[in-house]
């Protein structure tokens, strides 16, 4: 049975400033659990692949198993459901809440951090196992149980057209099916007439054109393991670090994480580096083709991408998330040194707010770079405002921003945005509430006066949240939530609890406040 371990380590390769503060290790113990426990482990697990292409995200299951037995809080009283939005009072928001706080303090690791699952990328892993099997490592790196459990991970995100995306959110890709299938394969899946999925992952990728058509990244990828010959990659040319840094083209100006990607690339481009062609290496040279791997044409390949399957475009400016928390966080320490360059520091608020007025859209909202999307953007483009001075009755973008998020709430009482609205750059509704979504519109309508000035939109978000909540204090987990540079969605599994709580805490101090 696997167990979690928190800030553990050591070894002459492993070493913490901090003596591992915060590190999270999944460690399995065939000796750990219960018989019933290890049957309920089962149950989870065939729970989550019955429903895996309804509900795709972790819920961290398995770490609430073992953390409900090792933090024995008080079990929570039943929730009740409200009829009626004017039935929401202060009492049943502190109900609520006590609910919640009670749930989330049981998950809080002994350390004092809160464990929980990062994931919604796809291509990680298989990065990490093409690595391992390149450099010899993998048969002594990952055990038995690691490949069983990374198997069942891959095939749990399968799609139901057979291939796989780059992340969880989102359509099948090259990238994603083709690197998935191979780490398949390098784990020791066969595709025979038993395995019904890693066929119709083959299937997918034959019928969208091929291995040939997976963009840069996964090229350089199949061609360090040996499944992609060099010659089918444009260049990408190791002598461009050696020009003088001063010049424009210099890759090390480019954007961090490109430049931390490109500079490996570009050594194993100029090295040809391939590694150990073994059985399985000559057998996916075979699978991932519609022709004989002799007679690919590596000329041609260079340019060939699957059309609709590229990469979102990154956005990396000057977000308007980043420029409010900094005006909040400039605010705070004025607040506890006030005679400190207080001129320069108003002087840079105001700017920032300038800033984050410029940024606003026709529609009143602003676009979201770190989450999702516009109910994220427009919570802090709101919160900076109100900060730096602006009011509802002195702003009109304030104003525009309030009309946008109420224009946009949903019959429920909440909001539930898509990830979509990252991709096209407009705002989707999911056409469902969510929980993140909804506490985010509340903080920036209560951030902007609402309460004050008509408290009924967020009576009835708070209705919903406090109806979605369920008996163990825990606000459902749904769909992803967090983004990375508008382009990859993530899950920070503790949103969905954290900005909930936020929320309804801001509302009942809000409703208290206004009462005296």
């Amino acid at each position: 049975m696997w167990r979690l371990k928190i800030s553990e380590g050591n070894g002459p390769w492993l070493q913490s400033s901090n003596g591992f503060l915060g590190r999270q290790v999944w460690e399995f113990d065939p000796n750990a659990g219960t018989p019933e426990e290890r049957a309920e482990v089962e149950r989870l697990r065939e729970e989550f692949t019955k429903h895996r292409l309804e509900k795709r995200e972790s819920r961290d299951l398995l770490l609430r198993l073992q953390y409900a037995k090792l933090n024995q809080f008080q079990a929570n009283a039943p929730t009740m459901k409200i009829e009626k939005s004017s039935d929401v009072t202060e009492e049943l928001i502190s109900a609520s809440l006590r609910r919640a706080l009670n749930q989330f303090s049981s998950l809080q690791a002994h350390d004092g951090h809160w464990p929980s699952d990062y994931s919604g990328i796809l291509f990680i892993m298989p990065i990490l196992i093409l690595s391992l099997h390149v450099t010899g490592a993998l048969n002594i790196v990952v055990s038995s149980e690691h490949r069983r459990e990374i198997c069942r991970y891959i095939y749990n995100h399968q799609n139901e057209d057979g291939g796989w995306g780059k992340q969880i959110l989102g359509p099948s890709t090259m990238f994603g099916s083709c690197l998935n299938y191979a780490t398949l394969r390098l784990l020791g899946e066969v595709p025979d007439a038993s395995n019904v999925a890693l066929a119709e992952g083959r299937k997918w990728i034959l019928s969208h054109g091929s291995a040939t058509a997976i963009p840069q990244w996964g090229k350089i990828w199949l061609s360090i393991i040996g499944i992609y010959d060099w010659s089918g990659n444009n260049p990408i040319i190791p002598e461009l670090w050696l020009v003088p840094h001063y010049l424009p083209i210099h890759p090390g100006r480019f954007w961090c994480f490109t430049r931390l990607v490109y500079m490996p690339m570009a050594y194993l481009y100029g090295k040809k580096f391939v590694g150990p062609i073994t059985p399985t290496i000559l057998a996916l040279r075979e699978e991932l083709y519609n022709t004989t791997y002799d007679e690919v044409n590596w000329k041609n390949a260079r340019s060939s991408c699957a059309q609709k399957l590229t990469y979102s475009t990154y956005i990396i400016s000057r977000s308007v998330e980043c420029t409010s928390s900094v005006i909040d966080a400039l605010m705070m320490f004025r607040d506890q040194h006030p005679l400190y360059r207080n001129n320069e520091i108003e002087g840079c608020v105001q700017k920032a707010a300038l800033f984050i007025e410029s940024k606003q859209r026709k529609d009143g909202s602003w676009y979201g770079t770190w989450g999702i999307c516009f109910t994220y953007g427009t919570m802090f483009g709101i919160k900076g405002l109100t900060i730096a001075g602006r009011t509802y009755d002195t702003s009109s973008s304030i104003r525009r921003a309030c009309k946008f998020l109420l224009s946009n709430q949903q019959p429920t009482g909440g909001w539930g945005e898509s990830y979509i609205s990252s991709e096209n750059e407009e705002y989707v509704d999911s056409g469902r509430p969510h929980a993140v979504n909804t506490a985010w519109s509340m903080l920036a309508l209560i951030y902007s006066g609402q309460v004050e000035r008509d408290p009924i939109p967020l009576h009835r978000a708070a209705k919903l949240l406090i109806n979605m909540q369920q008996d163990t204090g825990d606000f459902p987990q749904q769909e992803h939530i967090g983004c990375f540079n508008s382009s990859l969605y993530y899950n920070y599994a503790n949103y969905h609890n954290i900005f909930p709580i936020w929320a309804l805490g801001e509302f009942r101090r809000r409703l208290i406040l206004t009462k005296k």
